[in-house]
């Protein structure tokens, strides 16, 4: 049976052409909360039979919607799937056999929590996944649509989290055995002497390693705070680089931990392209259909939404 589970995003609203510099969520505009716009998304989405995304060939249906105004938080349960091609169904009991076709859509009850409190610039969401069922891509739709027509002159983002408790697993407590400071465009004086003279830059990769001794726990303790940062900035000048490096303009940096002969690599310039998530499979109670009350995954689910905002809160 497909397992439960749940993953974190933040959601964050900044004006057009301006990218990098994010408004509070609660008044992005002077006066509109976030939490005002997942509630009138939500309103809006209640009132329809269905909505259709052509263009994905998804269709999404919300079967239940609730809100705290005094915490501001939104939470409820969509039928979501997708639709646009035919399959045979076959009943593993009785032998029978039926037909979908392209104009049905299979619908999966997923699970959603928002907390938007606060004079933060990001708000928190949680999306259940199912399996590999999810609604997160037509939830992100659906927001987009609503801000091109109420709020054009904002954009909605929502990005992965990676909570501090991933960057543990990924740590898990290790010592540092090597930074490597890469370079992914080669400096053309690499090769005066090769005839690449009068060259500004050659395409390859310059990859300076540091061996560490004693484990080196100030850069984990720097990599962390770098990364609670919800305005984290780039990892160019992370870490100084020191005497004959100290000219060296790196891109990135990777962090080779743990002991001798099974040492991983987390490159710091790539945690925004993890995916993390938490398996709640054995959390949640279910129904006879296999999937988690609507009690049970609310309990769950507030507790770990509220870590996740600890994560990037101060004293959190």
């Amino acid at each position: 049976m497909p397992k439960v589970s749940l993953v974190p995003y933040m959601v964050r609203v900044h004006r057009r052409g301006q990218a990098r510099t994010f408004e509070r969520i609660d008044a992005f505009d002077g006066h509109t909360s976030l939490y005002d716009v997942f509630c009138g998304v939500s309103r809006a989405l209640q009132a329809e039979d269905a909505r259709i995304d052509d263009q994905r060939e998804r269709a999404l249906l919300l079967d239940s919607f609730d809100k705290a105004d005094d915490m501001e938080r939104v939470w409820g349960t969509a039928r979501g799937g997708p639709y646009g091609y035919e399959a045979d169904l076959y009943d593993v009991v009785t032998g029978a056999e039926s037909h979908r076709s392209r104009d049905q859509a299979e619908l999966v009850p997923l699970y959603f929590v928002a907390a938007l409190d606060g004079s933060r610039d990001f708000g928190v969401v949680l999306f259940q996944r199912f399996g590999n069922h999810g609604i997160t891509g037509h939830f992100n739709w659906l927001l987009t649509e609503w801000f091109a027509e109420h709020h054009p002159q904002y954009l909605v983002t929502l990005r992965h989290i990676v909570p501090e408790s991933v960057l543990d697993e990924l740590m898990d407590g290790s010592l540092v055995q090597a930074i490597h400071f890469v370079r992914f465009e080669v400096p053309s004086d690499y090769f005066d002497g090769l005839g690449g003279a009068g060259l500004d830059q050659l395409p390859g990769k310059v990859d300076v390693k540091v061996r560490v001794k004693g484990g080196m726990p100030g850069v984990r303790s720097r990599v962390r705070q770098w990364f609670r940062n919800p305005n984290r900035p780039p990892v160019r000048g992370l870490i100084e680089l020191q005497g004959e490096l100290s000219d060296f303009d790196y891109d990135t940096i990777t962090v080779e931990m743990g002991p001798p002969g099974a040492t991983k690599t987390v490159d710091l310039g790539r945690l925004g392209s993890l995916r993390a998530t938490f398996n709640i499979d054995r959390e949640v109670e279910k129904t006879a259909g296999g999937h988690p009350t609507a009690e049970s995954i609310h309990r769950v689910a507030r507790t770990y939404v509220e870590q996740v905002l600890a994560t990037f809160s101060p004293g959190g």
